[in-house]
């Protein structure tokens, strides 16, 4: 649209409220363009992200290194034993990455599920050693 010559208040409260409606419509029609761009663009992020972590691992704990030697032994040794030197190297390289990062993303919930088990087991050991059988306790000889 053609810029309008303003001649008096009225004029400049008009163009000034078109000009806020195009820019409304300017933004939304901006932010639909984003996040078309965004869905667009899921594929490739996910893709990344998954050579991502399967190329770098994030920890470097007991636990990871014990994870990261039996994976590597039992791919090694058992699943890719027919396979060439350099298969068994890149896919053990990445499953590897990938469970070392995996782990460290769900850290907190394992070593809950840890704590639950060492829990349980004390208290079912507790409970025996506080038991006491009175059929027994006459049979006893010092």
């Amino acid at each position: 649209m053609p810029i309008m010559k303003i001649k008096n208040v009225e004029d400049l409260r008009r163009e000034r409220k078109r000009l806020k409606a195009e820019l409304a419509e300017s933004e939304a029609n901006l932010k639909d363009h984003w996040e078309y761009a965004k869905e667009q663009l899921n594929p490739v992020r996910t893709a990344g992200r998954f050579i991502g972590n399967a190329m770098v691992h994030k920890n470097d704990g007991v636990i990871d290194k014990t994870m990261r030697l039996a994976i590597d032994k039992i791919l090694k040794g058992l699943v890719l034993s027919k396979s060439g030197w350099i298969t068994r190297t890149i896919v053990s390289y990445m499953v590897k990455n990938m469970s070392s990062n995996m782990l460290a993303e769900k850290r907190p919930e394992l070593l809950n599920k840890i704590k639950g088990f060492i829990h349980q087991a004390r208290n079912v050991t507790n409970n025996k050693a506080r038991h006491y059988d009175r059929s027994t306790a006459g049979q006893v000889n010092f």
